[in-house]
């Protein structure tokens, strides 16, 4: 995921949401260039980690901003995904 995530990527989301579960292996959503996430994008997250789980694979972030982190602590669902934390080294 990377720039502005809202209502306008929804069909996208759909795709990639159908597109995972099809693949049957655990999920990571790098979210490192998110810029921007409303309700819409959080409650894609929250979607994907729930149909996820129902279906026996793993949903994790991978090195989620803190416009990201910021919003799944307010809302209290932070602690359903687990995260990834990737070091970029300098080219």
């Amino acid at each position: 995921m990377w720039g502005e995530i809202d209502v306008a990527l929804r069909s996208e989301a759909s795709a990639a949401l159908a597109n995972a579960l099809e693949r049957d292996v655990p999920v990571v959503i790098d979210t490192s260039k998110v810029t921007f996430m409303d309700s819409t994008g959080i409650a894609f997250l929250v979607q994907f980690y729930t149909i996820g789980s129902e279906e026996g694979l793993s949903v994790t972030l991978r090195n989620p901003p803190t416009v990201v982190t910021d919003v799944l602590e307010m809302l209290g669902v932070i602690e359903i995904f687990g995260t990834e934390h990737h070091e970029v080294s300098p080219a």
